[in-house]
């Protein structure tokens, strides 16, 4: 009886080790250290992990956008950015206008979208 709840004990510890210290702010960190690398694919990733842990944090979003911008995944890095204005409401952040902006100019017949994005970042 002693063994199997020296046991227990083990199992419900490890299952809970992944749950502790989740924290999106480091899994951001990292990311920009990745991004900042060139790694953009190991940058969304992280993103990602934050975003899971923390999706209205706008700063999450934008970094994910840029690092998809990187990677010439155009149309992905709007969704972010129009995350960021329509959804957690951040419509006032003008990085995320420019962003989207600069995004939308490589996307064949966003061109007045791109124009209108380019005017909100002002």
């Amino acid at each position: 009886m002693k063994k199997e709840l020296i046991l227990l004990g083990i199992l419900i510890s490890i299952s809970f080790t992944g749950c502790v210290d989740q924290n999106p702010e480091e899994y951001y960190s990292e990311g920009v250290l990745q991004y900042d690398a060139g790694n953009y694919t190991e940058s969304i990733d992280l993103f990602e992990k934050a975003i899971q842990l923390d999706p209205e944090e706008s700063k999450y979003w934008l970094m994910k956008g840029k690092a998809l911008y990187n990677l010439e995944r155009y149309e992905e890095a709007v969704d972010c950015y129009n995350y960021v204005i329509n959804v957690i409401e951040d419509e006032y952040n003008k990085d995320v206008w420019a962003a989207k902006a600069d995004a939308l100019r490589y996307i064949e017949g966003k061109e007045v979208e791109a124009e209108i994005a380019e005017a909100r970042a002002k």
